[in-house]
């Protein structure tokens, strides 16, 4: 090989090398991560909005969180809103947001925040789903202010007990037996006959691990009952799923900010498909048994039952 083939051979073997390490550096960058320009981290929460996103948020928050602020603070709040989205959130933004959300209706309600004049909706919704002749115990993965926790325990007339991250919210019901997430390992083996994981799923960093514990302590022909996002049924302003994510890690940022959180608390939820959970359900020996579509937006949700096998 002569001296010009042994340089264009070097020159091949180091753009190689460079493609590699670009393409292992940016599989390291995941959906929660901060992205570097200019040398300084930006998170992801002051990512540019696209307006159709900017749409759908505003038309979110002028029907659910709005009317729960002040009368004062609403025409402050919208244009506050809308220059965030607009600009691409910075510190200062959010923290003018939070002022208003801080001294709303929202604060102080725990993960279950704005539910509690409708749990007996969100009970009947659940209970439709579950088959005639099912019998408890009743086990909530991740219950909020365990409001709706403690309507379906009623409805079916079951003891409760819920499993949750975080400190208990204040007039959290003392019927339900709520448990640390660090100690569902110590929950008993086939113990619960009905299940619900309602708008948890997403929060977890582990879901295969957390839904192979669910399985084990659900009996086998119990029912597991979930709620979750569908990106592909979020407002027709949105054309994509990561506008669709977009669109779904807003609504949790504004809600953060009620609960008094900092930005650096936020995280980037992991939303999947229905039928990526069904997959992960299977996996775990879970199998589907009903499901329900809910009318109007209610953040892309739907429900869906599942037995365990």
């Amino acid at each position: 090989m002569d001296a010009p083939q042994v340089l264009i051979a070097v020159v091949l073997i180091i753009l190689v090398v460079v493609l590699a390490v670009l393409c292992a550096a940016l599989a390291s960058i995941g959906p929660g991560a901060s992205w570097v320009v200019g040398g300084t981290a930006r998170p992801w929460w002051e990512d540019d909005v696209p307006p159709g996103v900017q749409k759908a948020v505003r038309a979110y928050a002028q029907r659910a969180i709005v009317p729960k602020l002040r009368g004062g603070d609403r025409a402050s709040f919208n244009k506050v809103l809308r220059d965030a989205l607009r600009g691409g959130p910075t510190r200062e933004d959010l923290a003018a947001l939070q002022k208003f959300l801080r001294r709303s209706r929202l604060s102080g309600r725990g993960a279950g925040r704005g539910e509690a004049g409708r749990a007996s909706q969100r009970a009947q919704e659940i209970i439709d789903l579950v088959p005639p002749g099912a019998s408890g115990p009743y086990l909530d993965l991740g219950c909020g202010d365990g409001t709706i926790t403690t309507a379906v325990s009623k409805a079916l007339g079951v003891r409760a007990t819920c499993i949750e991250v975080g400190p208990r919210p204040r007039d959290f019901p003392r019927s339900v037996k709520r448990v640390d997430a660090g100690k569902f390992s110590r929950l008993g083996t086939a113990t619960f006959g009905v299940a619900t994981a309602l708008m948890s799923l997403h929060h977890l960093e582990d879901p295969d691990t957390t839904l192979a514990e669910l399985a084990r302590v659900v009996r086998v022909g119990g029912i597991l009952v979930l709620r979750e996002h569908d990106l592909k049924e979020c407002p027709h302003e949105i054309t994509s799923p990561e506008g669709a994510r977009q669109y779904l890690d807003w609504i949790h940022i504004l809600y953060d900010l009620a609960e008094g959180l900092e930005p650096e608390a936020f995280g980037r939820s992991r939303y999947h498909t229905p039928e990526e959970w069904a997959a992960m359900l299977a996996r775990a020996g879970f199998v589907p048994v009903g499901s329900a579509r809910l009318r109007g937006d209610r953040v892309c949700s739907y429900y869906a039952a599942y037995s365990r096998e």
